[in-house]
Formats: structure tokens, sequence, C-alpha cells
């Protein structure tokens, strides 16, 4: 802990994320350890010039653990007066292609951890069900990868690092209109199969992609970047009470009707079928079960954002 204290303070580091486990339960004795470590880490950092450094606690855990109640609560217990700034939460099997129920058992489970007054981040997770989570006030940040790691997959965790070992993403195209990440040749495909599906599914705006679709082609992690962080700023700008609600007609409702277009298309290729076919299904799940959690369970507390660079350094 004190030298990874040190060569935050003498690079100048603007957060430290505390190394944590992945747990298996809440009884699990990685988790006191884990507190005690960042406990160090804290009070080194305020001992040798690095108390402006807030320090994040990763939180990782089975979605069994995670749905289960009883457990949550002694994880919530075991993590009050944690020296963290905020608690970054990783839920295994979960992220951004996760089922509905899914969703909202995140959504309901996730509540629990705001008692503890500090912010709470879906980390590893993205896509339509990251936003979800931000308008029900189940999380105030997601947290994940440029066109990658927007779910959380342990199974490299569990298992030792041998000599060769490497692992690259491949590269991956956007589409926003249908919350899809695609391979650039089935991009290709799906923008090129109509005139009408490149009007539908190719980036319009102009800001993030001025040549269209070839830029979303050529800048694959500018345009996604550009359009997720437009779809945050939409929901950060909305009243807390409103923001489910703008999520279903605003984004959600929206991407459900282009997917039914995508679906009609009379496909030639049986892999894109199928594929626009499951997205259309998969969207229109997540918008019946996220509007009956809004009827049937309003939020009842909202996660606190976490504060922006410019607060935490006193520049605003």
């Amino acid at each position: 802990m004190a030298q990874l204290g040190d060569f935050a303070v003498e690079h100048g580091f603007t957060q430290i994320l505390a190394p944590t486990h992945l747990l298996q339960d809440a009884d699990d004795p990685w988790l006191a350890r884990d507190i005690e470590a960042s406990e160090w880490l804290r009070a080194h950092l305020d001992r040798n010039g690095g108390a402006g450094i807030p320090l994040i606690y990763s939180l990782a855990v089975p979605y069994s653990i995670f749905r289960n109640g009883a457990q949550r609560r002694l994880l919530v217990e075991a993590l009050r007066g944690v020296p963290a700034s905020a608690i970054w939460l990783k839920v295994e099997r979960f992220g951004s292609s996760s089922t509905p129920t899914a969703a909202c058992i995140y959504i309901n489970g996730a509540a629990d951890f705001h008692e503890l007054g500090i912010p709470i981040i879906g980390d590893h997770v993205g896509g339509l069900v990251g936003l979800g989570l931000l308008a029900f006030g189940a999380v105030g940040g997601i947290a994940h990868g440029v066109t990658m790691h927007e779910r959380f997959d342990a199974s490299r965790w569990r298992k030792e690092r041998q000599p060769g070992d490497g692992w690259s993403m491949p590269k991956r195209v956007y589409l926003h209109e249908l919350d899809l990440m695609l391979k650039p040749d089935e991009a290709h495909l799906l923008l090129e199969s109509t005139a009408r599906a490149r009007s539908l599914f190719g980036c319009r705006d102009r800001h993030c992609c001025p040549r269209g679709v070839q830029d979303m082609f050529e800048n694959p992690a500018r345009h996604f970047l550009y359009r997720r962080m437009e779809d945050v700023a939409d929901l950060g700008q909305t009243p807390e009470s409103l923001r489910a609600q703008t999520f279903l007609e605003r984004h959600l409702r929206p991407m459900t009707d282009r997917a039914l277009a995508a679906a009609n298309i009379n496909w030639s290729n049986e892999a894109m079928a199928n594929k626009t076919r499951d997205q259309r299904k998969r969207l229109d799940a997540l918008r019946v079960a996220l509007s009956h959690q809004r009827e049937a369970a309003p939020p009842r507390s909202f996660a606190s954002a976490p504060a922006r660079r410019i607060v935490r350094d006193g520049r605003g």
C-alpha cells in the first residue's frame, strides 16, 4: 500500500482505485482484508502528501450474491465507513447485454448501497442497460472501456495467467440507433443494405461524424465516446424525478421503433436477420420491464454523482 501511495503522489495521479478481490460471498475473508488495506492506503496518503487524492473502492461480486438481499445487507454493513470517495460496483455476468429481469434486480439491489452516502458507480456496465441504471437512480455514473468492457466477466480472474497469454478486442463499430456493437463487415452489411437503412442507422450528428457513415468506420472510438457522452449528459440535465420517464420516451422507445425497422429488412444474410430480430426482441422486453419498474417500484432514492475533477481540484 505504501508503494502504491508513493507512486501515485510522485506521478501526480488524481484518483486511486484501491486493489481488491473478487468476493465469493459476503463472508469472504478477503472483504475484511481489502477494507483494511484501503484504510492503510488512505492513512499513508494522508501522511505523505496525498491527502487530496480520492480513493475508489472496487466491489466485485458474483450475480448470485448481489441478487440476495441478505448478502447485500452484509456487504453494506461491512463497507460502512470505508475510506473511499466512491464505490465502483462490478457484478459478474452483468452488463450491456443483460436481461431486463437482471436490470430490474440491479436497480433494486443497488439502492441498498445508497445509504453509504457516497457515489455508486456501475463498473463494466454500458449500453441501454447502463443508461437505464442512471435514469432510475441506481448508480450515479457508469464506467466501461471504449467499445469494450461493457460487461463484467471474471473468468480470466479465476485462472493464472500463463506466458504468452494475449488478448485483444477486435475492432467494432457502434450503431447508436440500435444499441449494437458490430464488426466492421457486419456494420457495412447493415448500413449498405438499403438507402433507408443508411439513413435510419447511420450517424447524422455532424458534431460527432461530419462525414456521416464514413467517420463511423474510420474513427469508431470517437463516434462511440461522443454518442455515449451525449446520452449521459442528456440524462444528467434532466431532473431526477423525470429521468426514468425521459429515458423511456426519448431513448428507449425510439430505439425499439428503429430495431423493428431493422428486423423488417428483407435480409439475404441469415446471421444478420437473426441478430436484428434478437435485438428487437431484447429492446422490446427491456422497454416493457422498465416501464413496469417505473410504475410498480419508482426510485426510492438516487445515487449521488461523483464529483468532477474540476470540482475535486478546487477549480469549480
